[in-house]
């Protein structure tokens, strides 16, 4: 596969795509301090990068058969009204100290997490995520309010969260907890035909 060259987008330290489609293709490595991409299309691309206090913003996107791997380090992520369609996110992390991250809006259809840790201050608002799985995984969210999680599976799960108003149905608990930081928001989450015997849910004091 051969690597995408973002340099010929970058200006003063930024990479700034719109309106772009990338196929088949890998970006590798860390080649600016900002990379910003708006109503791009991504398919079959194979996203390993090294960020350290970058700024990475996708906005308006769609990723289809794609794989994310790599560290962001303590960077500002946003991730605001994507699409992703059976991609893979494995062996992806983010360190506590950056500034808060906002994921927001995004639908998540089909695709599978393993080893993700997301330990940045990150608000997590209005997702849907149906489908596939998450496995080995740790979330630290100041705001996780109004997402839906559907017909998916749970396995060896920590979530560490401001939680409330979100949506569970049918999904599958194993060896998850989730504790809930008590004290900030009323909590009116559902959770519907849901196989809970594998979740422990604890309120938590921040």
């Amino acid at each position: 596969m051969e690597d995408f060259d973002l340099q010929e987008y970058v200006k003063d330290g930024r990479a700034e795509l719109e309106g772009i489609r990338i196929e088949n293709r890998r970006l590798a490595g860390r080649q600016c301090e900002a990379s910003i991409f708006i109503r791009c299309v991504f398919n079959n691309v194979v996203f390993d990068r090294q960020f350290e206090n970058d700024e990475i913003y996708y906005e308006g996107c769609e990723f289809v058969n794609c794989v994310f791997h790599g560290s962001l380090g303590k960077s500002y992520l946003v991730l605001r009204d994507n699409l992703l369609k059976d991609c893979v996110f494995e062996d992806i992390s983010m360190e506590f100290g950056g500034e808060q991250s906002n994921i927001n809006g995004n639908g998540f259809f089909d695709c599978s997490f393993k080893n993700v840790k997301l330990a940045g201050d990150t608000e997590f608002l209005s997702q849907t995520i149906k489908g596939g799985k998450i496995e080995d995984a740790y979330l630290l969210s100041t705001n996780m309010t109004q997402n839906q999680f559907l017909d998916l599976r749970m396995e060896n799960v920590q979530m560490l969260a401001a939680y409330s108003d979100n949506v569970m149905a049918s999904v599958v608990f194993r060896n998850v907890t989730l504790k809930r930081i008590a004290d900030v928001y009323q909590d009116d989450s559902i959770f519907y035909q849901c196989d809970t015997e594998g979740l422990k849910f604890i309120e938590h004091e921040w």
